[in-house]
């Protein structure tokens, strides 16, 4: 991935075709993503606000298979991915945008968007092809923290990390609540 400047890349993982992940984040546009021999990929990634995520799919020699993003006016994060046993793709991070929203392969805007009020964590998952298939959020009045994620063998995943909110809900791609039932008893007020 290169840039005039800032950029992370958080995370890598395997593929189960072989090939590899990349996820993080970029700061100034546009962003290309390149093979390995150097020769750059077609697509390029400009930002929505301060930092945005990418998703990169690599194939085990090294060449671009696709590009998505997400991103908001704020500071956005991926940072970690992961793959399914079937070939999907779940990646997340952290969100610090009041609306985020998540661009499949073809940087084509994916019809939900996620929405936060401080720093808050996002889940999204997408196909083998690079197309969203459904995104999440976990939120809280305070800032929320992402520390790791795997699939399991049944396609789902798992998150790890820490709130420093009071109540920390979950949300579907729907925006519809699914959780609320995580409380920290040593929470501040906000």
């Amino acid at each position: 991935v290169s840039q005039s400047r800032y950029r992370c890349n958080n995370t890598i993982a395997q593929h189960p075709d072989g090939g590899f992940l990349v996820t993080g984040w970029y700061r100034s546009s546009p962003v290309t993503a390149f093979n390995a021999t150097q020769i750059g990929f077609t697509t390029t990634l400009a930002t929505s606000g301060s930092n945005d995520i990418f998703l990169i799919k690599y194939t085990k020699s090294g060449t671009v298979t696709w590009v998505a993003k997400l991103g908001g006016s704020g500071d956005d994060q991926g940072q970690g991915v992961c793959s399914t046993p079937d070939g999907e793709i779940s990646v997340a991070g952290l969100f610090n945008s009041s609306i985020l929203t998540g661009f499949n392969s073809n940087l084509n805007a994916f019809g939900t968007t996620l929405t936060s009020t401080t720093q808050d964590i996002w889940l999204a998952r997408y196909s083998n092809l690079g197309n969203v298939k459904w995104v999440a959020s976990l939120t809280g009045t305070n800032n929320d923290y992402l520390s790791g994620l795997c699939n399991l063998s049944d396609n789902s995943v798992v998150l790890t990390g820490y709130f420093s909110s009071s109540t920390l809900s979950a949300y579907t791609s729907d925006k519809q609540l699914f959780a609320t039932a995580i409380t920290n008893p040593n929470a501040t007020a906000a």
